[in-house]
């Protein structure tokens, strides 16, 4: 794996092999040393055929030495909202977890003609010390956010911007919210769907494996409907998260680590057909895809840029 992750795809592939000969044939891990060889093998096609993008690290005004990730902007990416875990000045030990981690906070980014003003955080009425705080979705237009609260299994939640202050989350109701995980939401530009990501389990439904995407639209009644899982060109037996309906309403981005994958996390695409159903998921290519966890990818509505969070050892600060 540490090879896989450092790109010396032949020699994963070649010790992959002879850790699988050690294994029992019945060995439940020859189906992982299986999976990991395909998606070494799916790593070597992509990175001798990178696809034409030009990768920029937003720099240390927004990155810093601790996990910063989950980018979510508006429409005009005149706002960038995005979650980190970084140190609280002044509040010490309060905000840090037992394993030496701070907990998440949200973060809120200005831009001044084409830079990134320095980071705030959101305020107090959505962080809260010694809690997770995540900002996983916001509408177009900037007014509304979605955020991520572990209560329960961890739930999701909406705030509005009233004037310069956001209003305390409200927890979105049980057609949204399970008592498992639910991780993360996007908004189509038009308001009227929710794809959101969960691991419920349903009784007499349909579900792949691990967290799945689920859709839920609005009711006349302005009520989210109940939860449709969007099957296996979405989801696969393996754990998908991040999604993001652009601004068209007809391409959904996500993450996974299933389909065809280069390892960790990858970011694909899959496409709405004219039958209501989605196509299969595509993968978005090396080099915006790595063999290590890349997710939360959000395009602006032009499709020129796109934002998203990588474990990327040659760019990253930490």
């Amino acid at each position: 794996k540490a090879y896989h992750l450092n790109n010396q795809i032949d020699t994963a592939i070649g010790t992959y092999k002879r850790y699988g000969a050690l294994l029992n044939k019945k060995h439940y891990k020859q189906e992982d040393i299986i999976r990991r060889i395909e998606m070494c093998n799916f790593a070597k096609k992509q990175i001798a055929n990178p696809v034409n993008v030009e990768i920029t690290n937003l720099g240390k005004g927004i990155n810093t030495k601790d996990a910063d990730f989950a980018p979510i902007l508006t429409a005009d990416e005149s706002m960038l909202i995005f979650t980190s875990r970084r140190e609280v000045k002044g509040v010490g030990e309060a905000n840090v977890e037992l394993d030496g981690t701070f907990f998440e906070d949200i973060y809120v980014s200005h831009n001044n003609d084409g830079t990134w003003g320095a980071p705030e955080a959101i305020g107090s009425s959505i962080n809260q010390i010694g809690e997770h705080d995540a900002a996983i979705g916001l509408s177009a237009d900037g007014q509304r956010l979605f955020v991520y609260k572990p209560d329960g299994g961890g739930d999701i939640y909406q705030s509005y911007l009233m004037g310069d202050i956001w209003t305390v989350p409200d927890r979105l109701s049980d057609n949204v919210n399970s008592d498992e995980w639910e991780t993360h939401a996007s908004i189509s530009a038009d308001g009227q769907t929710l794809y959101f990501v969960s691991d419920r389990k349903v009784k007499g439904g349909i579900q792949f494996g691990g967290r799945d995407i689920y859709k839920s639209t609005m009711l006349p009644t302005g009520e989210w409907s109940e939860a449709v899982n969007l099957g296996e060109n979405i989801n696969s037996p393996y754990e998908e998260d991040a999604p993001f309906i652009h601004a068209n309403g007809k391409i959904l981005y996500f993450s996974s680590m299933g389909h065809e994958s280069m390892g960790g996390f990858d970011i694909f695409f899959s496409e709405l057909g004219d039958d209501g159903n989605w196509g299969p998921a595509k993968n978005l290519g090396y080099p915006i895809n790595t063999t290590n966890d890349d997710i939360f990818y959000v395009e602006t509505p032009d499709g020129k840029r796109a934002y998203y969070s990588s474990v990327n050892v040659e760019k990253g600060y930490g």
